[in-house]
């Protein structure tokens, strides 16, 4: 959502304070998931989204990430290996 916030706001002549007065968003929380510091709530994106007349994955800018599709098992060797990979690096630190 970085920067997508603000960048879909300023095509449509919106600013973050209109959108947070009119969500009842604090400003700060609104600077921040524009920053990417902070995560907002799926409500809160969904909201955003609405007022923006945008869809969520065009507001989370899904279109430019390949998602993928893993049983728990493979995710489960993944994250062993992840740990045996992180237990080699701390080796040589």
């Amino acid at each position: 959502m970085k920067n997508k916030i603000k960048e879909i706001a300023k095509q449509k002549n919106i600013t973050l304070k209109d959108i947070s007065k009119n969500l009842n968003i604090s400003y700060r929380s609104l600077q921040r998931y524009s920053a990417g510091t902070r995560e907002p709530n799926y409500k809160t994106i969904v909201d955003i989204a609405n007022y923006l007349n945008v869809t969520v994955d065009e507001l989370l800018n899904v279109e430019n990430k390949k998602l993928i599709s893993i049983s728990l098992k493979d995710f489960n060797e993944l994250k062993a290996i992840q740990k045996r990979i992180n237990e080699i690096f701390k080796k040589y630190e």
